[in-house]
């Protein structure tokens, strides 16, 4: 997944101001601003991507409970969403650095049934591999 591309889609000046933060690597701040975007414009189509970088930002800071919280919300909130693939990949990743072997194995494989042409797909069978299932 691409922040600059997700930077060209446009949106609020929250919106790309928490990527830009996300960026830089000012985690705290990108929370702080998509969030603060995600609840001001709650039916915007770039919802789905914030909490998607929310989730990255906390990812980044090792704090993998709020990342899987937050991935989940795009999986609840938009399961629609082209980012449904991805936030699957990371949720599963996050519970993996937690030593959760099982939900990490559940979440890839639910990614490869339900997403099975996804780029995210193909990773996560060969995770499942590595995980051996």
């Amino acid at each position: 997944v691409d922040v600059q591309k997700d930077l060209a889609r446009g949106g609020s000046e929250d919106y790309r101001a928490g990527l830009e933060a996300y960026q830089r690597g000012d985690y705290p701040k990108a929370i702080q601003l998509l969030r603060g975007f995600a609840t001001k414009e709650p039916k915007s189509d770039l919802v789905p991507i914030a909490r998607y970088w929310i989730g990255e930002s906390y990812f980044a800071q090792r704090r993998y409970n709020e990342a899987i919280l937050s991935y989940n919300e795009i999986l609840v909130g938009a399961p629609k969403s082209e980012r449904v693939p991805a936030a699957l990949l990371r949720q599963a990743a996050a519970f993996f650095e937690l030593g959760d072997k099982i939900d990490a194995r559940l979440i890839l494989q639910k990614l490869v049934a339900d997403h099975p042409g996804s780029e995210e797909a193909a990773a996560a069978k060969r995770k499942l591999l590595v995980l051996g299932a």
